[in-house]
C-alpha cells in the first residue's frame, strides 16, 4: 500500500511537472534564465518533490539541506497563493482559472507540508530554505519577475505586504513543526 501511494505521487509529481512547463513555456521564455530557479515556481516544485518521493519509494535517505530545500519552498507558495489569488480576484473580480490556480499549487503546497512535518531535520537547513525563499521574492520583486503574477492591479507596496505575509507563514510552519508529531512508517528515520 505504501509503495503504491509513493509510486502514485512520483507519477502524479512528474506529470505535474511537465504539464506546468508546457503550459507556462511562454512566460518562462520571458524570463531570463539566470532567474528561474527562483521564478519558475510551477514545474519546478513537483519535479523536486518527484525526486524526494522517488527516494522514499526506493528507500534512500534525503539529506537535511535537500530535504528543506524541495520541501519548503513549495509551502511557501502555497501559502502565496492562498493569499494572492483572492487578492487578485478581489481586484479584478472573479476568475475561474485564477482560482484554479489555489488548487493546482495546493497540490505541491500540501505535500511540502506533509514532508516538512514527517521529517524533522536541523532548523538551520531550514533557514537556509527559508532565506532561499526570501532571496526569491527580492529578485521578483525588485526584477519584477512574478512569473505568473499578474500585478497589473496590484502595487508594489501591497506585493511586498504578501510576501511579508508569505515568509511569515513559512516561517511559522517550520518553527511549529518541530512541536507536532504525526506517526507514520512511510516518512520514519532510517
Amino acid at each position: 500500500m505504501i509503495k503504491r501511494i509513493s509510486l502514485a505521487f512520483i507519477l502524479l509529481n512528474l506529470i505535474w511537472s511537465a504539464i506546468a512547463f508546457f503550459v507556462d513555456y511562454k512566460v518562462i521564455g520571458n524570463i531570463p534564465f539566470y532567474f528561474w530557479p527562483f521564478t519558475i515556481i510551477c514545474p519546478l516544485f513537483p519535479f523536486l518533490l518527484f525526486i524526494l518521493w522517488l527516494r522514499e519509494h526506493f528507500r534512500k535517505n534525503t539529506r537535511d539541506l535537500w530535504l528543506s530545500l524541495f520541501s519548503i519552498p513549495p509551502i511557501a507558495y502555497f501559502f502565496g497563493s492562498l493569499i494572492y489569488y483572492p487578492y487578485w480576484m478581489l481586484q479584478n473580480g472573479f476568475n475561474l482559472y485564477a482560482f484554479g490556480q489555489i488548487f493546482w499549487v495546493a497540490f505541491y503546497g500540501i505535500q511540502g507540508i506533509w514532508f516538512s512535518i514527517k521529517r524533522k531535520n536541523d532548523l538551520k537547513y531550514d533557514l537556509v530554505a527559508i532565506s532561499y525563499i526570501v532571496i526569491s521574492f527580492i529578485i521578483q520583486y525588485f526584477g519584477e519577475t512574478y512569473g505568473y503574477f499578474d500585478t497589473s492591479n496590484i502595487s508594489n507596496l501591497a506585493m511586498a505586504i504578501i510576501y511579508a505575509l508569505i515568509v511569515l507563514l513559512t516561517l511559522a510552519i517550520v518553527l511549529a513543526k518541530r512541536y507536532i508529531n504525526i506517526p507514520s512508517p512511510l516518512f520514519s528515520k532510517r
